[in-house]
């Protein structure tokens, strides 16, 4: 009943749009271009850990709290790594005192065009403060002179020596038995610059690396290789990334035009449909507006992956398209009356492309419903697209194709041109279907082919391929790279490179202890969290302690003949009040550690009224670059941390490298949740639509589809990760399209033929259209395989796979279900009522019994 309900609503709609073409033509325009005008409301969103790590895990809440209380944890860095061109040591007189160069090119003498230099945009912790920086240059006290002494009077490597931690100063550097330096491979330099100002700060810092290695004079030798990032690098390169490969969309548009026109093309002007790949340029454009409008209206923020949907929708959008084509060239070619052509058509192609958009919608809104904020504002995106892909092909391009019909009718070679006589008009003896001869008897043969028990096995032998790929899959690695999401010729990537090859594979990470409240009156609480400092740095072998106000603090106290715990909470503004602080001949500024207090009232040295949360400790290592890895060290921190009494919700270690670990954690879990859910949602619209054994047979396609994607992206080198998450979950829209117009026509051919009958008709009926759609969507998404980003290439390998696997099991496995399907209904309705079991063999496929 729903389905004949749909089916005589689309036969009305196609009867009004074929009587009021230019109407429905405007009225899609306008609206889609009211949706369209939300681009200007449109943000982008680039923090990556902000996007893809889900709102569930604990370090996402535990970015939350330290959001709330310290604010943005945005700061301006800007990151070097000095290297000797001729691969040696970096510890010599001529490579320090290029560093210096640098540095104090960086610090005192750029200007930008304003006069402003460094001192005008260093992150300072107060306006009247210093400007903080600190590198290996600093046993020097920055002077050119001491460098030169040094060097002459033997103490160089002494110096360098006497710098603690040794190891985040130096990279890559080698001791002998007696563990006196013997070489090292990089000085990193790193400047802290107010998040305001970092644009303009990257902008004259990048001025002086010019002036040192690009304007010097032809007779200057330079004897280091200097690599830079900062922390806007990403967005940056994302925004490079997307307007380097922006070309390729408009080369996808231009190839999906060319394939569609190319198609519908005949010799003659009058027969050929060739201008209506115009008319699918149009609903492209109209729908990809749409969709970033829409979120501009809805406040969503766009992300980098929500550009991928522009070459996804191009290569979808006109499979609808060509059923609706089909069907209506039918329509034409059997001589149907102009009056009831549309209506006929749209009846029967509109249930079909109804449910493989309805999937397909389905795929990207679940998409929205799970708590990656990246992978969310994805699929609305898709969603959003899809959509309006749906609305404007049962309407704007239906609108179209009645005009365009009209012409032909006139014998008119344009839609504009005036009539020919010489031509003469189209008539159902002068055209042959669109299904040619060859065409036909290729698919018969196929359908021949696949009959039992040749079928059988082949459908076997698919779904043991699955198996062996969908094995493949579960021992695929997990996480991206942040070198995968830029372009390839990436200075971020140089930068990454080569930390990883001046550090054996280790990254630098910096865990910090948050507590909440103020225990620090408790010695037995402070006891506490030292021997947890001591686990943490024996057992876990975090060697590198990083002074916190804490340490300071207390040391200050006793140096003032204060108690360091009863004295704590009445001190603290008068601590924070003090410009130096001297212990054990090391001088610290207590101003630097304003920020790392949250009072209840004031901030700094007017702290009052007790602290509400602080930093307790640092620590700095050296670490191995896998995401597995920080996970188990975010857990291994914070589990001990709970056993000695600190809540895990309020009291916790985090650095950002944590947010990851947990993120690829749980991303394998809620692929294969999701993907579950998906399966079992296209099966309920699929039953709805075609039935429940065509719903089951198209549920197994599917399922079979995806496990073969997932095992071929372990053999391509494609990991599990929230890109590749997203991506499996547009498969599975994708995957329905190449099943259900074939179950589609199965379920609704003549009634009188047998199933095997009933499925070769449907093959034929509807095998080229379904190749005409993965052709089209593979000249959607081929150009990015040219992309310069792994990312984007990463799209375009799962993209084909689901093409090529989406046809094979859409033509080759699914004849091969639908007619067993039926005999095992068949079968079991027998079975359930007592009744003879009825064969599939006799020519109404219906009443014949089986003799035992």
């Amino acid at each position: 009943m729903f389905v004949e309900t749909v089916d005589r609503g689309f036969e009305n709609l196609g009867g009004f749009v074929a009587k009021n073409p230019l109407k429905v033509i405007a009225a899609s325009l306008a609206l889609s271009l009211i949706a369209g005008a939300g681009v200007t409301k449109l943000s982008l969103e680039t923090d990556t850990v902000k996007l893809w790590v889900p709102t569930s895990v604990s370090a996402t809440k535990r970015r939350n709290i330290l959001t709330e209380n310290y604010g943005s944890s945005t700061t301006g860095l800007v990151k070097y790594i000095l290297t000797a061109k001729d691969g040696g040591s970096i510890s010599r007189e001529s490579i320090l005192l290029e560093a210096l160069e640098i540095h104090q090119k960086i610090t005192t003498e750029v200007k930008d065009e304003d006069g402003k230099g460094f001192q005008s945009y260093c992150n300072r912790p107060t306006p009247s403060s210093d400007c903080f920086f600190d590198n290996i240059l600093s046993v020097f006290d920055y002077d050119e002179d001491v460098i030169r002494a040094s060097a002459s009077n033997g103490t160089l490597i002494s110096k360098i020596e006497s710098k603690k931690p040794l190891k985040i100063f130096l990279f890559g550097a080698e001791y002998d038995d007696n563990f006196s330096l013997l070489t090292a491979k990089a000085i990193p330099l790193t400047y802290s610059t107010a998040p305001e100002y970092l644009e303009t700060s990257v902008e004259f810092i990048g001025s002086a690396i010019d002036d040192i290695y690009w304007k010097a004079q032809d007779d200057i030798t330079r004897k280091t290789d200097v690599f830079v990032t900062t922390s806007r690098s990403i967005d940056d390169e994302v925004t490079r990334l997307i307007g380097n490969d922006s070309f390729l969309f408009a080369l996808s548009i231009l190839a999906i035009v060319l394939v569609l026109a190319g198609s519908l093309f005949t010799r003659s002007l009058v027969t050929s449909r060739s201008t209506l790949g115009m008319s699918a340029l149009l609903i492209i454009i109209l729908s990809i507006a749409f969709s970033f409008g829409m979120m501009g209206w809805c406040g969503i923020e766009a992300n980098t992956l929500c550009f991928i949907s522009p070459f996804v929708v191009t290569g979808v959008s006109v499979d609808d398209i060509i059923i609706v084509l089909e069907f209506f060239q039918r329509e034409v070619d059997k001589g149907t009356p102009a009056v009831e052509r549309m209506p006929i058509a749209l009846r029967q192609a509109g249930s079909s492309i109804t449910l493989t958009s309805i999937s397909t919608v389905v795929a990207f809104a679940s998409a929205a419903l799970v708590d990656i904020p990246g992978v969310k504002s994805f699929g609305l995106c898709a969603m959003f697209a899809f959509l309006w892909v749906y609305v404007l092909t049962c309407t704007m391009f239906v609108a179209f194709l009645a005009l365009d019909q009209r012409r032909m009718d006139q014998g008119r070679g344009c839609l504009f041109c005036q009539k020919n006589g010489k031509e003469v008009p189209v008539t159902p003896s002068t055209r042959k279907s669109s299904y040619g001869l060859p065409v036909q008897d290729m698919f018969k043969k196929l359908s021949t082919f696949l009959k039992r028990p040749q079928g059988l096995l082949t459908f076997f032998l698919l779904l043991v391929s699955a198996g062996v790929l969908g094995y493949q899959g579960t021992i695929n690695d997990v996480g991206l790279t942040q070198a995968e999401g830029v372009p390839d010729d990436s200075y971020v990537t140089d930068f990454d490179a080569k930390i990883l090859e001046t550090t054996e594979n280790n990254v630098l990470v910096n865990p910090t202890l948050y507590i909440e409240g103020n225990p620090f009156t408790n010695p037995t609480k402070v006891q506490s969290l030292y021997e947890h400092f001591e686990f943490c740095s024996n057992k876990l072998g975090l060697l590198y302690p990083v002074p916190q106000w804490h340490s300071v603090y207390t040391i200050w106290l006793k140096s003032e003949g204060k108690d360091e715990f009863t004295d704590f909470d009445s001190n603290i503004a008068n601590f924070f009040n003090q410009s130096v602080v001297e212990i054990n001949g090391t001088q610290y500024n207590p101003v630097l550690y304003w920020d790392d207090v949250v009072c209840t009232n004031g901030h700094g040295n007017t702290c009052k009224g007790g602290i509400v949360r602080s930093k307790f400790l640092s620590l700095v290592a050296f670490e191995k670059l896998t995401t597995k890895y920080s996970h188990e060290r975010d857990l291994g921190l914070n589990e001990n941390l709970n056993k000695l009494g600190f809540n895990d919700d309020a009291s916790f270690w985090y650095a950002s490298s944590f947010s990851f670990g947990d993120s690829d954690a749980v991303i394998a879990s809620y692929l294969v949740k999701n993907l579950l859910i998906l399966v079992a949602a296209v099966s309920v619209v699929s039953w709805v639509f075609v039935g429940f054994e065509e719903a089951i047979s198209i549920a197994i396609c599917v399922s079979s589809i995806l496990l073969s994607v997932v095992g071929i992206m372990k053999l391509w080198g494609v990991n599990i990760s929230f890109i590749s998450f997203s991506l499996l979950v547009m498969a599975v829209g994708l995957c329905v399209d190449y099943n259900a117009h074939v179950a589609h026509a199965f379920r609704h051919a003549d009634k009188s033929l047998t199933a095997y009958e009933r499925s070769e008709r449907a093959l034929c009926s509807m095998g080229l259209p379904v190749l005409k759609g993965g052709a089209t969507t593979l000249a959607g998404t081929i150009f990015l395989a040219f992309s310069s980003s792994n990312v984007f290439r990463s799209v375009f390998k799962i993209m084909l796979c689901t093409v090529v696997f989406g046809c094979i099991y859409g033509l080759i496995a699914l004849p091969v279900i639908l007619p067993v399907a039926r005999q095992l209904r068949e079968a079991a309705s027998s079975c359930l009522s007592n009744t003879p079991i009825k064969s599939m063999n006799e020519d109404n496929g219906d009443t014949a019994v089986e003799k035992d």
